[in-house]
Order: C-alpha cells, then structure tokens, then sequence
C-alpha cells in the first residue's frame, strides 16, 4: 500500500495552481529585504573566515621529499626530439614572399568585408592601410 502523500500548506497543489491566475510577487517591505541580504553576506564572510585561518600541517612522514629533476621521468624520456631550426625544412625567398603576399591579400579582403559589414554606405569597404 502506498501511503498518503502530506501536503505542506504553504505550498500549493498542482490543481490550485492551475486554478490560480499568475499573480504578480508579493512585494516585500525594502527592511526585510536588506535585512535578509545582511543575513547572507554576514553568514558568507564568517564561512570565508573560518578557511582563512586553516593551514595545513607538515606530512608526519619520516622520509623527506625529494627534489624532483628534468627528464627523470619516464614520459619524458620516451618523448620525441622536436626537429631545430636548421633540420626543418628550407624554402626559396620567392615561396616565402608568395606566403606572404598570399596571407596579405586575406588580410586585406577580411578587413574589408568586414568594413563594408559595418558601413554598408561606404564604396569599396575600408581603407586597407588605415590600421597599419
């Protein structure tokens, strides 16, 4: 058998809240409202002071801690050397200058859609040199 479900009164059911129009909040006196907000933020600051004062006790171990070292690790061992600046690749000046050109010109379009996005009035979108 299941028992019987006890209903708080200050709570309303699911038919008396079907049945009850939307009521605005009742309004609280400005008093009881600061004087609950005092409440919180009294409460917040005695839990904030209580982890002020803790500190931590030293390890009642016998052993000391030990200086940990560079590459001492497995992980780090195992880890692949990463290729130095002399061992990558080497490209012509000319490739390097197209990149460049190339990563430019996408500069300049970006700026200027987005400067015709903005100024819609505006012919030609941006002025490509204006932020350089």
């Amino acid at each position: 058998p299941a028992l019987p479900q006890r209903r708080r009164p200050d709570v309303p059911g699911p038919a008396a809240e079907a049945a009850a129009p939307a009521e605005a909040p009742a309004v609280r006196p400005v008093g009881d409202v600061l004087r609950q907000r005092s409440t919180l933020a009294a409460e917040a600051l005695s839990e904030m002071t209580k982890g002020a004062s803790f500190r931590p006790t030293m390890g009642g171990g016998s052993q000391p801690l030990v200086r940990r070292q560079a590459g001492a690790t497995p992980a780090a061992q195992q880890a692949p050397a990463r290729p130095t600046a002399a061992a990558r690749q080497r490209r012509a000046p000319a490739d390097v200058r197209s990149m460049l050109s190339g990563f430019q010109a996408g500069v300049s379009r970006g700026r200027a859609t987005v400067g015709s996005a903005e100024n819609p009035s505006a012919e030609g979108g941006a002025d490509e040199t204006a932020g350089i």
